[in-house]
């Protein structure tokens, strides 16, 4: 029956209209033989229409074959089809309108068949977020038949549009006490319309993302002369779009790196292209929203689909989203994912992203090696130093210059704004400070040695063994303060007040090895003094005895005459 209507259908089309081509995209029709009804209208008004040949003279086109081609394809390509009954559009002429109830008009209504985030990614030294994503589309566009559009480039098209928020991205996220979101403007757009879509397998097989290109789907009339008209008034298309975005990060806060997180809010929606969201700012349409965008998610399997969120909300989604967010991953990070679905304009997909970084690698590749190499060079005083070329002093210089080489290798890695005073930079400032101080107190030790040749040694020895005991445990309370002001969550001030009492512990813990070893000291020096005097007697006592001999001949002298010339 169907192939019998249509060829009945094409012998009245040949016989009443003849094979005359306008145009390309125009309909295979002979001037002045236009029918009410029969030939697609454009809307210009609240409750107007205009037929395209009364549509393309209103813009100025003229009645060429190029003129016409240009004049149809902007009329499909930029006003959208709406909803709307032809069969009662009446009054239309060539060039006149046509009228129609306002009850008539409904948003035009799209069939999301497949909707995926396929790809995201968050480039911290970059400082942009990329995010691609898919989706297959159908609309009804019954202004297609009578013509030869086929093209989907030539059609009009909905856009897809994504928008991206920061979300109480600060150094202390608990001490806001509202949401704080910081827009960010899309940076480039790039859009292909062949893109991988959901695709329902056969029962029992599960389902997969293929990749298809975009078609406009109408049963044609061939009248000749490479004249192949619409001639289904369910002409459809079915957009396949692959739309990557990028937008350029700022007002971000690194100061935790390599252990921060942030949160960003992406909103997916279909908009018309040519028209701003929300279209208040444009009455001729008389539709608030133009767009209605049926996502499917209450349809049953296998579209229909249930997303559970981190909080334990559950949000009914298209399976194809849900597939997409189970597959999809941020390199680097910890992610997390809460959907909620917003019925303005049209309907649209909020997804709110949580990322926390993942800092294993870094850390074994950077932290680490400083931190260790820190430590050595605070015990390196167990060793004797006893000259300038000492292995101790070599341990300090190679830690300060592996230090750099790493500083240098992890630039690559590390967020790019200088402006900030991240963790991993305060770290590696403090570690650098301690070796470099490590090493001049091994040259003070030295230089204490060689020149007090007497004390220098037991000096040296001294503050060795102060510093041996003392000097890690104030390194690693001054990175204790460090951690806790950067990266815990409590007040600022109170986490600099629990540092600064680990520092004065260690300071005190100082005082008291230092103390103690001048107590030391001074003793050794007494004893020392005491070992002198007790040798400088046991010089003077051979000569003494041989004086107490002569004490006796010279009293037995005293009256010689010639004192100076004793016996």
């Amino acid at each position: 029956k169907r192939t019998m209507l249509t060829v009945s259908a094409s012998l009245l089309v040949l016989l009443f209209l003849p094979s005359i081509c306008h145009a390309q995209t125009a309909a295979c029709v002979a001037p002045g033989t236009l029918q009410t009804n029969n030939f697609p209208a454009v809307r210009t008004g609240v409750s107007t229409f205009s037929s395209l040949p009364g549509f393309c003279a209103n813009q100025g086109f003229g009645t060429g074959t190029k003129d016409l081609t240009a004049c149809f394809a902007t009329a499909f390509s930029r006003s959208p089809p709406f909803h709307y009954d032809t069969a009662v559009v009446t009054g239309c002429t060539e060039d006149g309108e046509c009228t129609a109830c306002n009850s008539c008009i409904r948003p035009l209504k799209f069939h999301v068949q497949s909707l995926a985030i396929s790809r995201l990614s968050y480039d911290s030294r970059g400082r942009k977020i990329l995010v691609e994503i898919s989706s297959q589309v159908y609309w009804a566009d019954p202004r297609l038949a009578g013509t030869l559009v086929r093209d989907i480039g030539s059609v009009w098209k909905p856009s897809m549009r994504v928008t991206m928020k920061l979300v109480n991205d600060t150094a202390r996220p608990k001490d806001l006490s509202e949401e704080l979101t910081v827009s960010l403007e899309a940076d480039s757009t790039k859009q292909e319309y062949a893109a991988p879509v959901w695709t329902k397998e056969k029962t029992g097989e599960a389902s997969s993302f293929r990749v298809k290109s975009s078609k406009v789907t109408c049963l044609g009339i061939n009248l000749g002369f490479g004249c192949n008209v619409q001639d289904d008034m369910r002409c459809g298309v079915t957009q396949r779009l692959k739309q990557t975005t990028t937008f350029p990060i700022r007002g971000a806060h690194y100061e935790r790196f390599p252990f921060d997180s942030h949160t960003f809010r992406m909103e997916i929606q279909f908009s018309d292209p040519y028209k701003a969201i929300p279209n208040s700012d444009y009455p001729q349409w008389s539709l608030e929203p133009p767009i209605e965008v049926d996502f499917r998610e209450s349809s049953p399997e296998p579209e229909g689909a249930f997303w559970t969120n981190p909080d334990g909300s559950i949000v009914p989604v298209h399976a194809s989203f849900k597939r997409s967010l189970e597959r999809l991953s941020v390199a680097g990070f910890k992610d997390s994912f809460q959907v909620q679905k917003s019925p303005d304009d049209g309907g649209k997909y909020v997804v709110t992203v949580h990322i926390k970084r993942m800092p294993d690698k870094f850390a074994i590749r950077y932290a680490l090696p400083i931190f260790l190499l820190t430590m050595v060079t605070t015990c390196a005083t167990w060793m004797n130093s006893n000259a300038l070329l000492h292995p101790r002093n070599f341990v300090c210089i190679l830690s300060l210059l592996t230090g750099v080489t790493l500083a240098n290798g992890s630039s690559s890695s590390t967020p790019g704004v200088s402006s900030q005073l991240t963790w991993y930079n305060a770290f590696f400032i403090l570690s650098m400070i301690v070796s470099f101080l490590g090493l001049c107190q091994n040259f003070c030790i030295v230089i204490t040695k060689t020149v007090n040749t007497k004390e220098g040694p037991q000096i040296a020895d001294a503050v060795d063994r102060v510093w041996r005991l003392s000097w890690p445990l104030m390194y690693l309370s001054l990175l204790f303060l460090v951690s806790l002001v950067i990266l815990s969550d409590w007040n600022q001030g109170g986490s600099s007040v629990f540092g600064l009492v680990f520092i004065a512990a260690v300071i005190i813990w100082a005082s008291y090895l230092a103390r103690r070893e001048y107590r030391d000291h001074l003793q050794w020096r007494a004893k020392k003094e005491e070992e002198a005097q007790e040798e400088g007697l046991k010089e003077k006592e051979p000569l003494v005895s041989k004086c107490s001999n002569c004490a006796a001949v010279l009293c037995k002298q005293c009256g010689s005459p010639d004192p100076q010339h004793p016996p």
